[in-house]
């Protein structure tokens, strides 16, 4: 990433919002989403997403999408399940840094830039953080995602890797060296 706050190795946007969810975390393992009043997420918006945590089997449920998220997508994916906005081959990518922030109950920020991405030097970019009502059990997540370079491609993020098909598996995907995520140690 060109610029990094210093502490996070984030992007600006990013580090802002960590720092934030930290901020309303307090002394809890995490914070609740109704910590965070509308206007304090007003520069991250458009870019937001809610995502629920249903049980029986574990699936996450998009509750909103922001306008600019539903623009990456190409399709407005709230009221649906996260796994069924991807073919079933790239499921298991798509949700593995939501089960990273489960495992972990620490924050995650993921990168892919792979395929007809990097080919476009597009990544999409996400910063996943877990909340819970109880300020122990993640019950959803707040996600801000970002497409640098959106308008190199031809259509959303889905139609090009529907057009390239570049993996034929999950592990793939996850093996491939421009698909990376990370957990978030607490902020000094």
């Amino acid at each position: 990433m060109r610029d990094q706050d210093h502490a996070t190795g984030l992007s600006p946007k990013f580090a802002s919002l960590l720092r934030l969810w930290e901020e309303r975390r307090g002394t809890r393992t995490l914070p609740c989403r109704r910590d965070f009043l509308a206007e304090e997420l007003k520069p991250w918006m458009g870019h937001l997403a809610i995502v629920s945590v249903r049980d029986g089997p574990k699936r996450f449920f998009v509750e909103l999408a922001g306008e600019k998220v539903v623009q990456y997508d190409g399709a407005n994916f709230t009221g649906k399940f996260l796994e069924d906005a991807v073919a079933p081959h790239a499921a298991a990518a798509l949700v593995a840094p939501y089960d990273a922030a489960i495992e972990s109950r620490r924050p995650v920020y993921c990168r892919v830039a792979a395929g007809p991405l990097r080919d476009r030097n597009v990544s999409v970019d996400r910063l996943v953080l877990p909340c819970g009502t109880d300020g122990e059990t993640i019950d959803r997540f707040i996600v801000a995602i970002y497409v640098p370079n959106f308008e190199r491609l031809n259509g959303s993020i889905h139609d090009e890797f529907d057009r390239t098909a570049p993996f034929d598996t999950a592990e793939d995907i996850l093996g491939n060296d421009q698909y990376s995520y990370i957990v978030i140690d607490p902020i000094a």
